[in-house]
């Protein structure tokens, strides 16, 4: 959390309009206030990036950059967990192994 307060902070401080910017048809939104750089880092922190604010400054685009990337290290730390809970421990597996191996043998009577 204090990750994504402080990226966002940071994202507001720099990408403060120096000078107007837009694509041609694609109205260009301003990080005008704390809640949108937090909804813009919580998006590329989870790999979703919606696209309707984007860092144009070189600072904001590497601070966007550390956000990827602390992201995807967040999520394959998360999925890692979860993993490690639900994988079986030996006598789990001994337990496991001993009921597959009775039921191959009620069946083959």
């Amino acid at each position: 959390m204090f990750l994504i307060l402080a990226l966002s902070q940071l994202i507001c401080i720099f990408e403060r309009p120096y000078y107007e910017f837009s694509f041609p048809d694609i109205p260009y939104r301003q990080f005008g206030s704390l809640s949108a750089s937090i909804w813009y880092v919580v998006i590329t922190m989870a790999s979703v990036g919606y696209g309707d604010e984007i860092a144009t400054t070189p600072v904001g685009r590497f601070l966007a950059l550390c956000a990827i990337l602390i992201g995807v290290v967040m999520l394959s730390t998360m999925v890692a967990l979860i993993s490690n809970l639900l994988k079986l421990n030996e006598q789990q597996a001994l337990a496991s192994n001993k009921v597959k191996d009775q039921l191959a043998c009620a069946k083959a009577i």
